[in-house]
């Protein structure tokens, strides 16, 4: 069986969770010897930088113009390279457009979630919806990250079931990441000396992060006590920082970038972590913080009552979460927090057994 990956998401996407997806399917690829290139010819991706140039055909450019013309380059020599490559199978990274053009592969497709679908308000649910059709009609086989996710696809599209997969994310790539707190980088990191509820990832519409913001600032014993870390997600805006002045708890927010050995530093000695989101298609970093026996405390959507069961914390409005938060912390300031099963989370969740059933899906097809 031999796989390509094609530059849709690479192209895109500088880091995040879908590429990190991907990232994380290589390494186990690689592992267990398995016959797979990234087509990439133009790409910004710092995961895709570090793979080895025996599974990758491109070239890295920090930065470059996110325009219609470099785009249509990069993937008409992206096409050129997949339909003369000997592979079996494409999997497609993120909704390419030109997929029709790729000939005599089977093509298969990771649904992450419905978020432009559902959030017509947002985005422009028409013409969205008029080109993932046209691009479903080349799809022979689609991976959803969820149950939930599914259901969601199915409800949306004309897609007979036979064609989708449920396979769930892994929970162990930061495993191997070793933290030197030695390091020039945590430098700043080490000097927030009271502990810190933790929040990642991107906050506008749909994320709701006010809730955390507004739960913090009602809270005497939150924010005389704790702080909140931001990690990555849009740079802090005028007006994040005006709502911080409005609630008096500007010295208390701090928002953060960094990478993997950071992020994991963080997750290792937050007080807690909290999902605002109100929809999402798995809620990676939730099962990241639990990796790392960090507390969570999440809306109480659907998917993550699937995925995480009772072993996170619910919330359904800014006084819950408010109520919860201040009971979390005080527990794990007193070292009295809930310790998650290690053996079940990587049972459920590993990226072996992510990749196994994706190889099945593609020999399937």
């Amino acid at each position: 069986m031999k796989i390509l990956f094609n530059n849709k998401i690479f192209f895109d996407q500088k880091y995040g969770g879908i590429s990190r997806y991907f990232n994380s399917i290589f390494e186990i690829f690689i592992k267990d010897k398995i016959d797979f290139k990234v087509i990439a010819p133009i790409h910004k991706n710092l995961y895709l930088k570090k793979l080895d140039n025996s599974f990758k055909k491109g070239f890295f450019i920090s930065r470059y113009p996110l325009n219609p013309f470099l785009k249509k380059i990069n993937n008409s020599i992206s096409i050129k390279y997949i339909n003369n490559y000997k592979h079996d199978v494409l999997h497609d990274t993120y909704y390419s457009e030109d997929i029709s053009q790729i000939k005599n592969k089977k093509k298969i497709l990771t649904i992450h979630d419905l978020i432009h679908e559902k959030y017509s308000n947002y985005y422009n649910f028409k013409d969205l919806i008029k080109e993932r059709k046209k691009i479903f009609k080349y799809i022979d086989n689609f991976i959803c990250v969820s149950n939930s996710t599914k259901e969601d696809l199915l409800n949306t599209y004309d897609i007979s079931e036979e064609r989708v997969k449920v396979i769930y994310h892994g929970s162990d790539h930061f495993d191997k990441i070793k933290v030197d707190t030695n390091n020039q980088k945590f430098f700043f990191i080490k000097k927030i000396t009271k502990p810190f509820i933790f929040y990642v990832g991107k906050r506008y519409k749909y994320k709701n992060y006010l809730l955390l913001v507004n739960a913090f600032k009602n809270s005497s014993l939150l924010n005389k006590n704790f702080k909140i870390i931001f990690f990555g997600g849009e740079k802090i805006n005028k007006k994040e920082i005006q709502i911080y002045r409005d609630a008096n708890i500007n010295d208390q927010v701090i928002h953060l970038n960094g990478d993997d050995e950071i992020l994991k530093y963080l997750y290792l000695n937050a007080s807690v972590m909290v999902s605002t989101s109100e929809y999402e298609g798995f809620g990676l970093n939730i099962l990241e913080a639990l990796r790392h026996n960090c507390p969570v405390i999440a809306k109480d959507i659907k998917v993550f009552r699937e995925l995480y069961e009772n072993n996170i914390s619910y919330f359904n409005d800014e006084e819950s979460l408010k109520s919860i938060l201040e009971k979390i912390v005080l527990l794990k300031h007193n070292e009295n927090n809930i310790i998650i099963d290690q053996n079940e989370l990587l049972k459920k969740f590993n990226w072996q057994a992510t990749c196994s059933k994706m190889l099945k899906v593609y020999q399937n097809s």
